[in-house]
């Protein structure tokens, strides 16, 4: 019963958009375009990884053997 139920609900989903498509024909094909890229996107996921765990070594990453910098780590370390 509820199977039925759900299909039935799903064609009068479509029967709507098909009607609303034929009333309104750019935004009908909007709509499409806009699904078919839904659909797309986790095709285009990328997962980030993390190469630096700490502040200190991202910054060491970027500005190596930078003087100043050791400087106010030791600085903000004393305090």
């Amino acid at each position: 019963m509820c199977q039925k139920l759900y299909l039935l609900n799903k064609l009068s989903f479509y029967i709507v958009m098909l009607t609303f498509s034929i009333l309104h024909p750019q935004r009908g094909l909007q709509l499409f375009q806009t699904t078919q890229q839904v659909k797309e996107d986790p095709a285009h996921k990328y997962d980030y990884v993390s190469t630096h765990d700490t502040l200190e070594s991202v910054v060491g990453y970027l500005f190596p053997g930078s003087e100043k910098l050791d400087n106010l780590k030791n600085e903000t370390q004393k305090q």
